[in-house]
């Protein structure tokens, strides 16, 4: 990933950037702890910062949640993380969540239901090992 932007606040370390040299697939990596405080300045503090890189990028085929090395997430990250997955669904924008499949926030949004969301392409393999093909 070619990292474009990155901050880090209340735990959580947030990089933005493209995974491909074409510009085509966006990824957001999130890295420590997606909480009540680390999610409101990711979603809402910084909501101009993640509309600009998902609404403003005509060239845009994929989005993907980097969620492989987050070591909790809680309900409230997980209703903004929803909320901008519907967006992107509304806008036939195909998006891809990486996850852990060994790690406890996979078990949590395995309760949530969150995989079952129409459309959601879960890839249960780091990033570094690779994107996987949409429908793979």
């Amino acid at each position: 990933m070619q990292v474009h932007e990155a901050f880090t606040e209340y735990g959580l370390t947030t990089e933005i950037g493209y995974y491909d040299t074409n510009k085509t697939v966006i990824v957001i990596s999130f890295t420590g702890v997606l909480d009540m405080l680390s999610a409101e300045v990711v979603f809402v503090k910084r909501r101009a910062t993640l509309k600009e890189w998902f609404e403003n990028k005509p060239d845009t085929q994929r989005i993907v949640f980097d969620l492989f090395h987050l070591d909790h997430i809680n309900s409230f990250a997980i209703g903004h993380l929803t909320q901008f997955y519907l967006a992107l669904y509304k806008r036939k924008i195909p998006v891809t969540l990486v996850i852990d499949p060994e790690s406890t926030v996979y078990q949590i949004l395995d309760y949530c239901g969150l995989f079952e969301l129409h459309g959601l392409h879960v890839q249960r393999k780091d990033l570094t090992e690779g994107l996987e093909p949409l429908g793979g």
